[in-house]
């Protein structure tokens, strides 16, 4: 699993996506299945008190990951370990996106 806060003045656009007073973005990745798979972010503004939003980034395998935000590109960088069909074939890969993709409705 990773954590990752992120503070309002670093993200751009912010004001559309973040609640009224909320300071930080804070984003929890693991996988959201008994057998380790759909790695998953779940979305706070309130430091973890609530988790208002959730977002599919892998639906196979996954376990350790590792995750980052540049505030020169405004892209979150993934890092995680991706199981293929049979466990653990995919090894390491590296999966990118901005709030925008995070916080929309669509898979």
């Amino acid at each position: 699993a990773s954590f990752l806060r992120v503070e309002r003045k670093s993200l751009e656009g912010a004001d559309k996506y973040f609640p009224e007073g909320a300071r930080a973005i804070t984003v929890f990745l693991n996988p959201r299945a008994a057998k380790r798979e759909n790695m998953t972010a779940c979305v706070s503004f309130d430091d973890g008190a609530t988790w208002t939003h959730t977002k599919c980034i892998w639906r196979g395998g996954g376990g350790y990951s590792s995750l980052d935000f540049n505030p020169r590109d405004q892209k979150f960088h993934l890092m995680y370990e991706c199981a293929g069909k049979i466990p653990h074939t995919c090894g390491i890969t590296v999966a990118e996106f901005d709030l925008e993709w995070l916080m929309s409705e669509d898979e």
